[in-house]
């Protein structure tokens, strides 16, 4: 059944201002986003979690700004993951402009529903829920906090849903490392995801919050600005 993008944008929201009131702050700060080498843009974001076990619901949510003054575009991701596994529930991306569209992403059985409203009217895509499925978004940063559990030789299903696009990732390795945040020195673990273009280093700190992400394809870098805690 065709159900309207507001009715699931309003779904999503309400979830999050829900867990709002309950939750325990997972992370938040901010990355200094380069593409190419020069500066890009500014990341903010916050993760926040609720429940216990099976009940455990994590919501994500930030604001990417790519460029500056007049020209500067804003997205603006909102994940919903629950339980251990981190099953994706629901999701939204929302970037300015009138002529961006949005989108808004539902798990409905064995499938991930897109919805995608836009000048042109409403569409929907489809995608296979594969187990472990994760949502990525190019030039996202904290989006990667998800792929921390994983462990090398493992293969992530992603779905990008802004760009429509979805891939796989295989992790070929996780190292410990260490990188230089700000004045600080702190250890690290690299972890390298093969997947052609899409392929990406992602460093994370103990607590598996990111760190720095590296797409080469996209000469595209971001680099986490401050460590709270």
């Amino acid at each position: 059944m065709r159900i309207p993008l507001l009715i699931l944008l309003a779904g999503l929201a309400t979830s999050a201002a829900g867990l709002d009131a309950q939750a325990l702050v997972v992370d938040e700060g901010s990355y200094a986003i380069e593409i190419d080498g020069t500066p890009a843009g500014l990341e903010r974001f916050t993760i926040r979690r609720a429940g216990v076990l099976q009940e455990v619901r994590e919501i994500s949510s930030g604001t990417l700004t790519l460029g500056s003054g007049a020209a500067a575009v804003e997205v603006h991701p909102l994940l919903e993951v629950v339980g251990n596994a981190r099953r994706v529930a629901s999701y939204q991306v929302k970037v300015s402009g009138d002529g961006n569209p949005e989108v808004a992403l539902r798990l409905a059985g064995g499938r991930y529903v897109a919805s995608i409203r836009s000048r042109s009217g409403e569409e929907e895509r489809e995608y296979r829920a594969l187990p472990g499925t994760r949502i990525l978004e190019e030039d996202v940063a904290h989006l990667h906090h998800y792929l921390e559990d994983a462990s090398p030789g493992q293969r992530i299903p992603v779905i990008e849903p802004r760009t429509g696009r979805s891939f796989q990732l295989e992790v070929a390795s996780v190292a410990e490392d260490t990188l230089r945040i700000g004045w600080r020195t702190v250890p690290a673990r690299r972890m390298e995801l093969t997947g052609g273009a899409d392929s990406r280093s992602v460093w994370f700190d103990g607590q598996g919050r990111v760190l720095r992400v590296e797409v080469p394809a996209r000469k595209y870098v971001a680099v986490r600005q401050d460590i709270v805690g």
